[in-house]
């Protein structure tokens, strides 16, 4: 393809058309490529991609700013206790048996799923099953003393020596299962009003 552009230094009698083939012609002059489309789109993307991930993070901060301040720990094991530990301290496992640790640190994990799930509603199914069990998975009934522990097989067939269906089958019968309770603070505020206790 050519241009045609006159020559008008010369009398009009004597011009005389220039050509200048642009096919033909040198780089253009300013200095660098011109990107293509595919490196304008991965730009595009890359930005739109930083974009989404800086109004995720702003959106989660804002959703942590909006969250009400945890309750303050509570007396954990003794009912006239005036020691407050928080669940999973070095001091709230102290007169715990090694085994016991394990179960009791094993339901703070499971029970995060919860929708009960608190610093406070822990303190009060740790006064409950402490109680019951002492946190000990080999004992008639396991953690949550079921009756008859049979019940406790549909968490998991290995339930007479695994903590971890004796703690789900716990959760879901406080949770679901009892109406009256739905939470471990409801069914320990029972535990306590009966006598004997249980839940």
């Amino acid at each position: 393809m050519a241009y045609g552009v006159e020559q008008t230094a010369q009398p009009p009698h004597e011009r005389t058309a220039i050509t200048y083939d642009v096919e033909a012609s040198a780089p253009p002059a300013y200095g660098y490529d011109l990107p293509d489309k595919e490196a304008i789109a991965k730009a595009l993307a890359r930005h739109q991609a930083q974009r989404r991930a800086a109004e995720l993070r702003a959106s989660r901060n804002e959703q942590r700013r909006a969250l009400k301040p945890l309750p303050k720990p509570i007396a954990t094991h003794e009912m006239s206790s005036s020691k407050q530990y928080w669940f999973g301290s070095p001091e709230f496992y102290s007169d715990l048996t090694s085994e016991g640790k394990q179960n009791a640190a094993l339901a703070y994990e499971l029970a995060k799923r919860e929708p009960w799930f608190s610093r406070t509603e822990i303190g009060c199914l740790d006064n409950m099953w402490y109680r019951e069990s002492n946190w000990k998975e080999d004992v008639d009934g396991g953690i949550p003393q079921a009756k008859p522990a049979s019940k406790m097989a549909e968490f998991g067939g290995d339930y007479l020596t695994n903590p971890r269906p004796q703690i789900l089958w716990g959760f879901d019968y406080i949770t679901h299962q009892r109406k009256d309770y739905g939470d471990p603070c409801t069914a320990w505020s029972l535990w306590q009003s009966r006598n004997p206790h249980w839940y």
